[in-house]
């Protein structure tokens, strides 16, 4: 089972235009999620609406770099790649920050989501940062 796992991460990080696919069904994910359940119940989750609609909008930005990205280049994915990684380490930064900011008001509902998708975050960032380094190996 291990060894499966394994190859479909090492296969996943061969293949750019998969990452990019992968990054932005998340980032859709995302905003869905932070659009259409959290902001309509905003106060079982303890984050303001304007916050949710705010990280579903850089969400949708995410989405659809990642999806033009996965569209449309061809060759010489590092530098789009090195992109999309910068911008999911932002958007992580300011979600902590703004996690903070209103933690008083955060339900345990919300700590759970917002834990959740900080997690899926960081796998996401690992597997660019993995491909990023098979893009350009050390020799």
């Amino acid at each position: 089972m291990q060894n499966r796992k394994q190859n479909s991460i090492s296969r996943l990080t061969r293949n750019p235009k998969q990452i990019f696919l992968m990054d932005a069904l998340g980032a859709l994910l995302t905003a869905i999620i932070l659009f259409g359940i959290l902001a309509p119940l905003s106060t079982y989750f303890g984050m303001p609406k304007h916050v949710l609609y705010l990280l579903s909008g850089i969400a949708i930005s995410l989405f659809i770099y990642s999806s033009v990205c996965s569209k449309f280049i061809k060759s010489n994915w590092k530098p789009f790649l090195k992109i999309i990684l910068v911008l999911n380490a932002i958007y992580l930064l300011i979600s902590i920050y703004i996690l903070i900011k209103h933690a008083e008001s955060i339900t345990e509902l919300g700590w759970v989501y917002f834990s959740i998708e900080f997690l899926v975050i960081g796998i996401v960032l690992a597997l660019e940062i993995k491909t990023l380094k098979r893009l350009n190996p050390i020799h």
